[in-house]
């Protein structure tokens, strides 16, 4: 993965440049997604973590640092700031000796990101003659003895042609010392979240012992949900004071969870009133697909985890936008939220109209959708549901662990021989009464599934927003 900053020359101050990246779709006529709705606060409680730019030009904005596992690279842009005048060539050196100098004038400690794994790369200079702006890569590659929870700076030092120089501290996290998530048999493990009683964080102390990956694959936030809006007549996306809690403070309830290789998804779910996954016209998929999209960026979720029930689709019946309820209207939407967002991760809960899904614009199910998770207990085979979706995709025999729905070590053994990709735990959280009996779930998913031992560190999060 390639990232790039800005850096102005003149002005001592490194941006980061954000990408964009589309394909072309069919014009319709949509209104303008309101993002402002998703912004991350600059709250006063939550710690403010150093930025790739010196804290005087940091702005308002709450940033973190540059993370990367193993290896990874970004591009520094040296951009002119007088008007018509070429960017000058100049020289990027690593420079510890200004790193010292930049604690020392701060009153900060910041360890130096060690050399031997900072490779300046070849300079960049398309269009020199004419162009404001000139780049350079840098290359970072993990060194062994470094902590993940530890910010780090690439101590640089630029200098321009004409000899003036300027200190450029990139902070960084090299995530490699966390084992990540990726099992020997390749299975994925989905943490369903009852978030109204329960704190994500509570996903993290459950590792396996041989390899010393964590448990858990997939988080699912239970639950946000689609709404109408009587004013505009438009779906939305509510999200109750639980789950805007979370993703208000995201560096401490989520990001953990992220740093460690858990993806974190958003649950989808009706809520009593027309709007519903699965009624929702082709225009009208399409606009709530872009509202979805445009929240997960904001507070940098993986996907969504669509659940019908618990709508009154009656209600909806003569209402412009909305459809009959059926299967194609749920495919309709699951097609448009890869389309609106196809690096993230659409999952299908096997119940109610999203069983099973059709296929849309000559696109089978199985590629507009990565997993399907069957109910409580369930393992029929999904062929007939969600068609071209591989077995690595299907879910079988959920546990419900409030209620004490829990799988048996054949029901587990199946999973494997039938070669199923996925499981999912509903309503886990050692805070509660039965914690011992979840735990023995959990040894089971790790001994049957995986073939190794559950370790579980004993710590437990409570619910503290």
């Amino acid at each position: 993965m390639k990232h790039n900053l800005y850096h102005t020359l003149f002005l001592l101050a490194v941006i980061p440049l954000a990408l964009a990246t589309g394909c072309a779709k069919e014009e319709i006529n949509l209104p303008e997604i309101d993002e402002s709705r998703y912004q991350v606060p600059t709250s006063s409680d939550l710690e403010k973590l150093p930025v790739f730019s010196p804290e005087s030009f940091r702005g308002n904005r709450l940033e973190t640092p540059f993370e990367f596992t193993k290896e990874d690279e970004l591009t520094l842009t040296f951009k002119s700031t007088r008007k018509g005048t070429s960017a000058a060539l100049g020289s990027l050196t690593y420079d510890e000796q200004a790193l010292s100098d930049y604690n020392q004038k701060n009153g900060t400690n910041y360890a130096a990101f060690p050399a031997e794994g900072v490779t300046i790369l070849s300079q960049e200079e398309e269009g020199r003659a004419t162009t404001t702006e000139l780049s350079r890569r840098i290359s970072l590659t993990h060194v062994e003895g470094l902590l993940a929870e530890t910010v780090y700076v690439v101590p640089l030092t630029y200098k321009e042609e004409k000899g003036r120089t300027q200190f450029i501290p990139v902070f960084v996290r090299d995530l490699s010392g966390y084992p990540g998530t990726d099992k020997s048999t390749g299975i994925k493990i989905f943490s369903c979240m009852e978030v109204n009683d329960t704190n994500p964080l509570n996903n993290l102390p459950f590792t396996l012992k041989n390899s010393g990956k964590q448990l858990i694959d997939v988080v699912i936030l239970f639950s946000a949900n689609i709404n109408y809006n009587e004013a505009t007549g438009r779906a939305y996306v509510y999200n109750n004071e639980n789950v805007q809690a979370l993703l208000d403070h995201r560096e401490k309830y989520l990001k953990p969870l992220q740093d460690r290789g858990i993806k974190v998804i958003l649950g989808i779910l009706g809520n009593h009133d027309r709007a519903g996954v699965a009624n929702l016209g082709d225009e009208a998929a399409k606009d709530f697909a872009r509202e979805v999209s445009a929240l997960c960026d904001a507070y940098s979720l993986d996907g969504v985890f669509l659940d019908d029930e618990y709508s009154n689709y009656g209600a909806a019946s003569d209402t412009p936008g909305f459809v009959y309820p059926s299967s194609a209207a749920s495919s309709r939407l699951c097609y448009e939220l890869k389309q609106a967002m196809p690096q993230k991760m659409v999952v299908a809960y096997v119940y109610g109209r999203m069983a099973p899904l059709i296929s849309i614009e000559g696109k089978q199910p199985g590629e507009y959708i990565d997993y399907a998770l069957h109910d409580y207990g369930r393992s029929e085979d999904l062929d007939r549901y969600y068609a071209g979706l591989p077995r690595k995709g299907w879910g079988l025999y959920s546990q419900e662990f409030n209620r004490g729905n829990y799988a048996y070590s054949g029901q587990l053994r199946q999973i494997l021989q039938k070669g199923c990709g996925a499981h999912m735990i509903f309503a886990m959280d050692p805070n509660r009464h039965n914690a011992g009996r979840q735990i023995m779930a959990m040894r089971d998913i790790a001994r049957y599934l995986f073939n190794d031992e559950l370790v579980y560190d004993g710590t437990r999060y409570p619910k503290d927003w």
